[in-house]
C-alpha cells in the first residue's frame, strides 16, 4: 500500500503575525495562570505557567524592541480572547 496523494498543508503565517499572536496567546494563558493561583488550584503549576508565559513575551517584546523582530507589540488580547470567560 502507498502513502497518500497528498500531503498535509500547513498555513502560511508572516513574522510579524506570529509575533501579535504569539503574544496575545501569552497574555491569555498568563490571566488564566493567574485565575487558576487565586482559585487555588495547583499553584505551583500556575506560578510557572505564569513565569514562563511572562517570559516568553518578555523575550518576543525585547526581540521587537531591539529590531531584531519587525513587529507590532499588541497591548491587549485580540477581540476573540478579550470576551473568554476563564
Amino acid at each position: 500500500m502507498s502513502a497518500p496523494a497528498f500531503a498535509p498543508t500547513s498555513p502560511t503565517i508572516s513574522t510579524p503575525e506570529f509575533v501579535s499572536k504569539a503574544i496575545e496567546s501569552n497574555m491569555f494563558d498568563f490571566r488564566a495562570g493567574r485565575m487558576a493561583e487565586r482559585k487555588g488550584g495547583n499553584e505551583n503549576f500556575a506560578r510557572r505557567d505564569v513565569l514562563d508565559h511572562t517570559k516568553v513575551t518578555d523575550d518576543l517584546k525585547m526581540m521587537v524592541n531591539t529590531g531584531k523582530v519587525n513587529a507590532k507589540i499588541p497591548s491587549a488580547l485580540d477581540s476573540a480572547n478579550a470576551g473568554t470567560k476563564l
